[in-house]
């Protein structure tokens, strides 16, 4: 590797680690269970890679690139649920284990997609669990939202319109 990546993964690592332990100490959330996640998305990179060049297509390092930063970008969430209970005063650890938990099973579930489809060549239809979780949580906090609005105006007839 070229050392001026290797002292800019170097430094990125410095940087970065610490804060985000603090972070999630900060924010009670499982560092175990941030640990496994993230082992589990490096190997469903990989396996993805793999599957990709089986299934006949070529090796792009700028879609495996994206492919990790949008799963990197993924652990925001569970940090942005933890950091509006904190500031709202809510317990929400219950809900970001789940989170965290529905991430994991995931990555498992993509994991063994990504093989089964390598290993006899074919191209399966993935079951996006995370979308399904992304509307799920984005429904329930536009019901708080709009609950706490009702509640700041005193009726029960306020509507958001476009």
């Amino acid at each position: 590797m070229e050392p001026i990546k290797e002292r800019f993964i170097e430094l990125f690592k410095f940087l970065l680690y610490p804060i985000t332990i603090f972070m999630f100490d900060y924010l009670k959330i499982d560092q175990n269970m941030i640990e496994v996640l993230s082992i589990l998305m490096a190997i469903d990179s990989v396996l993805g890679g793999i599957k990709s060049v089986r299934l006949g297509g070529k090796w792009n390092f700028s879609v495996l690139l994206w492919g990790i930063v949008l799963k990197i970008s993924l652990l925001f969430l569970p940090v942005t649920l933890a950091l509006m209970a904190k500031a709202l005063g809510y317990e929400f650890e219950i809900l970001v284990k789940l989170v965290l938990g529905l991430m994991i099973v995931s990555e498992g579930y993509s994991i063994v997609t990504n093989y089964y489809s390598a290993k006899n060549k074919i191209k399966l239809d993935k079951f996006d669990v995370i979308s399904l979780m992304l509307q799920s949580i984005r429904n329930r906090l536009k019901k708080i939202a709009m609950t706490a609005v009702k509640e700041i105006e005193g009726q029960n007839d306020c509507e958001i319109k476009k």
